[in-house]
């Protein structure tokens, strides 16, 4: 089985301020590095991060916290980022079906504490159940990222319009596939200053 991940990470990080992807966490990788160590350390087959400019962005490099494999990944630019979340989901996974994978993960590159065991198990869950749609992470039964989804639903993520995330198919549709409970505050993303402050205080929590 050939996977790939998806990283999210064409926003403007208006709430924020700032560039939230570049904010520090307490080992010195910023919030970005983080999630894409977790998608390196995972048996993930190539992680295509799908970025807003041409400019490659100072968290994909080393100095920001990624410290293994960086050859797999891949930058993607979206040049219709501004139009919504779709968009960037869009050219991912068109990336993703050009190079024949049978499955591309979807992460938000502002979800510090989604972990390689997380993202091993949604995809251990789909090889050993290759008739499945999809298996998500689950909060309280609503399907949320890290999400997996099955090369057979490329085609109708390219219908996807606006702000349309993955859960806008899946959540109350009559697909196939499995939810995977996982604590509450591994889906915990950054937004705003109290966001990331939060964040860091559940850091230091040792959550």
């Amino acid at each position: 089985m050939k996977s790939a991940g998806i990283v999210l990470a064409a926003g403007r990080s208006t709430r924020m301020g700032c560039d939230k992807l570049a904010l520090p966490l307490a080992d010195g990788s910023s919030l970005a590095a983080r999630v894409l160590q977790a998608a390196l350390d995972s048996r993930l087959d190539a992680i295509l991060v799908v970025g807003r400019t041409e400019q490659l962005p100072i968290w994909l490099q080393p100095t920001h916290g990624v410290k293994t494999a960086p050859e797999r990944i891949r930058y993607i630019v979206c040049p219709d980022a501004d139009k919504g979340l779709a968009h960037s989901l869009r050219c991912g996974i068109r990336t993703a079906e050009a190079l024949q994978c049978d499955a591309a993960m979807i992460l938000l590159a502002d979800q510090p504490f989604v972990r390689s065991g997380h993202i091993n198990t949604l995809l251990e869950r789909f090889a050993s159940n290759r008739q499945l749609d999809y298996v998500a992470a689950s909060d309280q039964g609503k399907a949320k990222p890290p999400v997996l989804l099955a090369s057979s639903l490329f085609s109708r993520l390219q219908s996807l319009e606006g702000d349309q995330g993955a859960g806008a198919l899946i959540n109350g549709s009559s697909l196939q596939g499995i939810r995977i409970s996982i604590h509450s505050h591994v889906f915990l993303d950054a937004d705003t200053p109290e966001d990331f402050n939060f964040i860091r205080k559940k850091e230091a929590e040792g959550t």
